[in-house]
């Protein structure tokens, strides 16, 4: 789907060129965020709690 937009917006003149990178780049920084939340089970934990050896 990216990729679709990104090749869009460099075979189109002008702003619409511009809005159709920025609104893909926008997506993927968006799925990034949501990638790295998910890996780290939605935010900071504590360490000082966590039981170690």
């Amino acid at each position: 789907m990216i990729l679709v937009l990104v090749l869009a917006s460099l075979l189109s003149p002008g702003v619409l060129s511009m809005l159709l990178a920025a609104a893909s780049t926008m997506i993927a920084y968006g799925v990034g965020l949501l990638g790295l939340w998910c890996l780290t089970l939605g935010g900071r934990r504590d360490a000082s709690n966590a039981r170690g050896p």
